[in-house]
Parts: C-alpha cells; structure tokens; sequence
C-alpha cells in the first residue's frame, strides 16, 4: 500500500468514528445534524417515552430504543446521573399531539392550537446506537 492510500483511509476511518461535542439542543441545530455521530453531555431522565438527556441549558434528546436508563443511572424524581452519550441523530414524529378545542374533553398528549404545524409539533430528535459513560462529577 502507498503513503497516499495509507493516508486516504486513516482520513476515512477516523471521520468515522470520530463524533463533535453538541452543548447547544435546539431544533434547528439537531436538524442540520441528522446522520450524523454526535455527542452529548447531560443528566439520565426516565419519561413516558422512554430515555433522554437533559442538559445544562435545559434542552433534551432522546436515545432510541431504550425505555428506560439501567438503575444505576438514573436515581428517580428527576434526577439522573451525569452522561457523557454518543450516537447518531435520527428524527421521529411520534409525539402525542392534538389540536386543544374548548368544548373537547381532555386528552392524553401535548396541546396545539389550531393552524399549527401538527407533523413539526409531532417531531423529536434521537440518538440511535447510543453508547454512554458517566461524568465524574
């Protein structure tokens, strides 16, 4: 093998296995990030969809595939251990939405108003083949 190819697939291998630290969850961010391995540092939360992070900031993502953290990660009410979580930004749209009338009873999900972009309302970022490790904190 030539000094060039050699070259070519240390470049190719590690672009592949390499992630960039993500400390800011806003939507539009995650979006510019589907596909690709990132990493996220925040706290171990159990929701009725399953797993997230927390961050600093306040801002989460789920990890897919996974109902709940191990026990040793998240401690309940709230309080999960520090993580340090790496994977691959996928989207879904399956969060309960529905579109809140006054005269409707209520319902199970997050309330819209009407004109609302129900499939944007819908939509929740993920980490797939998440991997984590806990921060010393």
């Amino acid at each position: 093998m030539t000094l060039k190819n050699l070259i070519i697939l240390f470049l190719v291998l590690t672009s592949c296995s390499s992630s960039q630290l993500i400390t800011q969850l806003s939507d539009e961010k995650l979006e510019s990030l589907i596909g690709e391995k990132i990493t996220v540092i925040g706290a171990a939360i159990n929701a009725k969809l399953g797993a997230m992070l927390t961050t600093s900031n306040g801002s989460t993502i789920w990890i897919n595939d996974l109902d709940e953290w191990p026990e040793e990660y998240y401690l309940g009410r709230d309080k999960g251990k520090t993580l340090k979580v790496t994977g691959i930004v996928i989207e879904k749209h399956d969060l309960p939405v529905f579109i809140s009338k006054k005269e409707d009873p209520p319902k199970s999900g997050t309330p819209v108003s009407e004109g609302a972009d129900i499939e944007k309302a819908r939509r929740r970022f993920l980490l797939k083949n998440a991997k984590w490790e806990i921060v010393d904190e």
